[in-house]
């Protein structure tokens, strides 16, 4: 890849890599007011994290190794989609249940794009 356009790449790359990290910090920070405005526990609540890191956590090691296969490139894409997706679902979740299924799909598509 030429000099001007791997730089473009690698901002890219990281500001995608910057998003996935965020999230999961904002969603810690954010925990009181999820669980307030959506009605629930507190150790209910802690699921909203927990779903996002498992997801993560489960799925970075395959996502690596199929992007040996197909490309690493098609893989952050994909992630990157589903990362972006998956966020307008959790704004738009009006339950914990939805919001938790919302920011597991998140997760693996963080995993996709740091892996």
């Amino acid at each position: 890849m030429p000099l001007p356009q791997r730089y473009w790449a690698i901002a890219v790359v990281a500001l995608g890599i910057t998003l996935a990290v965020l999230d999961g910090a904002i969603a810690n920070v954010a925990l009181p007011t999820i669980a307030r405005n959506l009605n629930a526990s507190p150790a209910d609540s802690i699921w909203v994290v927990n779903a996002y890191q498992l997801a993560i956590t489960i799925s970075l090691l395959p996502l690596a190794s199929l992007g040996d296969r197909i490309g690493y490139r098609r893989v952050y894409m994909a992630g990157l989609v589903l990362f972006t997706v998956s966020s307008f679902a959790c704004a738009l979740s009006g339950s914990l249940a939805a919001l938790t299924i919302a920011r597991v799909v998140q997760g693996f598509g963080a995993a996709g794009i740091a892996s």
